[in-house]
């Protein structure tokens, strides 16, 4: 299902399978041209993410958030300056960007440093399948040490980023 670990604290119904399938991972984004002396000066700048989006939502929780419905409506608000900076996952703004028609100025967009934590994505199941855990478990646990699991996120993230 690719969630955050702690989703079963909210759903009491479900069970979180112990080996991570993927990595998160988070950027910040800007207009060419904008900086950020330190990352505590996110702070003072008008920030937009996805609503819905748990991990942005707590490390951004004490910030003033403008809470979009789509990646697309991020961009958008950042490229005619209604935001000064968007934040979301390499994925989510690499699709977002192919879907933009006015591709000339989403060049301007850059990617910021900023000291984002990595989530790992984990599968969760239903108690009610609470038998079928150690063999999921055994087996993911395979693909993790022989390599296989990197590998994926890997090409993944490849075709992902570059089309390949």
């Amino acid at each position: 299902m690719n969630r955050i670990a702690g989703l079963d604290e909210y759903y009491s119904s479900l069970v979180r399978i112990p080996t991570p399938i993927c990595i998160n991972t988070y950027a910040l984004y800007m207009l060419s041209g904008s900086t950020l002396k330190s990352p505590q000066e996110i702070n003072t700048k008008s920030l937009g993410i996805k609503k819905g989006n748990t991990p942005l939502e707590n490390i951004f929780k004490n910030f003033s958030l403008f809470k979009a419905t789509s990646y697309q409506q991020l961009i958008n608000m950042l490229i005619t300056k209604r935001l000064d900076a968007i934040a979301m996952s390499e994925a989510a703004f690499t699709n977002a960007i192919r879907n933009i028609k006015h591709t000339e100025s989403t060049k301007n967009i850059i990617r910021v440093e900023y000291p984002f934590p990595i989530y790992y994505g984990y599968n969760y199941l239903h108690k009610k399948h609470v038998n079928l855990i150690p063999l999921i478990s055994e087996k993911l646990a395979n693909f993790e040490s022989n390599g296989f699991i990197k590998k994926a996120n890997e090409e993944h993230r490849n075709y992902i980023l570059n089309g390949q």
